[in-house]
């Protein structure tokens, strides 16, 4: 069935979706996202399981390779005909951009910002917003940015690059990341809203639980007390408990190590950072499926944080139920953009749409 779109709401189509971190800031921000495409079917997965009223093009029988899809393809998905695109959205993976790896000016995901080009030249959205780790403007000396830019505005549009830190957002994570934002007009950036929550603040409330290997789907357990933050109440909602909560298993030797971190020191061999409980955490990373994510460490217990844990720190609301396997959930909390961050530009956003 086709999603149904609002008469009044502006719409967005949400490419290289991942697990609808994107998605779930646009609704937020007052779009409708009729279509949102993802070509991980375990990520696409999880965004219909918790965006059920958009069509993902990736799931089981359809097609989520961005590199492929058509127009066509959007429309017949649930893109009306007869209204304008207001905002195509598009975070293609930053593996090839990021500091971390080699940026290797060769890894064919540094061009997959064509095909962005190519849809919107299709679609023709009135604003365009590319999402990506700060190192797009520095692999290739630039490039990849500047070719991004002079396709944008071939396209007709004004084009702005921010650069902006999740903790000016109200997210408890020092993250940064680079938005294109191309429209008719300039559009200036967002205000950041002060000081962020803390991460103590962010996760004091969550319970924890043994790890159930055998578990076949989430097990949902109660709080383990009233939340401390406005933050914590925020996403927390009506919810009466949380997914999410099972401790991983650590080796005793891990533990005997972690065990004598200070707040901010690292694991020399795990690279493990133990979080300090009166600022926002460090980034956190995604990990692939052959090597896990370098998790933080709790600022207070020897282990490792939970997922839910983590989707504190990223600003995903406690409704918002990830893959069982650790593993796969940390892959799309660490890949996604807080949706508070991603919140504010899209706000900003639809807000330059309405005067233009």
């Amino acid at each position: 069935m086709k999603p149904q779109v609002g008469p009044s709401k502006p719409i967005a189509i949400d490419l290289f979706a991942g697990a609808g971190g994107t998605t779930l800031a646009l609704k937020r921000s007052g779009f409708d996202v009729p279509v949102a495409i993802e070509i991980d079917p375990v990520k696409a997965a999880t965004l219909f399981r918790n965006q059920p009223d958009t069509a993902v093009l990736g799931l089981q029988g359809t097609n989520g390779d961005v590199t492929k899809v058509v127009s066509t393809d959007i429309y017949r998905a649930g893109l009306p005909r007869d209204r304008p695109l207001d905002l195509l959205v598009a975070c293609p993976p930053c593996q090839g951009y990021s500091t971390q790896g080699k940026q290797n000016p060769r890894d064919p995901r540094n061009f997959l910002f064509e095909h962005v080009l190519r849809l919107a030249a299709a679609l023709r959205p009135k604003a365009v917003v590319v999402e990506n780790v700060p190192g797009m403007a520095s692999t290739a000396d630039g490039t990849f940015l500047s070719q991004l830019l002079s396709g944008l505005q071939g396209l007709g549009f004004e084009t702005e690059v921010w650069k902006l830190t999740a903790s000016r957002f109200g997210v408890p994570q020092d993250r940064q990341r680079l938005f294109i934002v191309a429209a008719s007009d300039v559009v200036s950036p967002p205000r950041g809203r002060g000081r962020s929550p803390t991460t103590w603040e962010a996760i004091a409330d969550l319970p924890e639980t043994t790890f159930r290997p055998a578990a076949r789907r989430a097990v949902l357990i109660g709080y383990r007390r009233a939340s401390i933050s406005g933050y914590a109440s925020q996403l927390r909602g009506r919810q009466k408990g949380v997914t999410g909560v099972e401790k991983s298993r650590h080796a005793r030797r891990l533990v005997r190590r972690i065990s004598h971190l200070r707040w901010g020191e690292i694991d020399p061999l795990t690279k493990h950072r133990r979080l300090h409980p009166f600022r926002p955490a460090s980034t956190l990373t995604a990990g692939t499926r052959t090597r896990t994510a370098c998790r933080p460490i709790h600022p207070y217990r020897n282990r490792t944080l939970t997922v839910r844990e983590a989707a504190r720190l990223a600003s995903f609301p406690d409704w918002y139920e990830f893959h069982p396997v650790i593993s796969e959930a940390w892959n799309e909390i660490g890949n996604a953009v807080p949706p508070l961050m991603a919140q504010a530009v899209f706000q900003r956003v639809r807000s330059a749409l309405r005067s233009s």
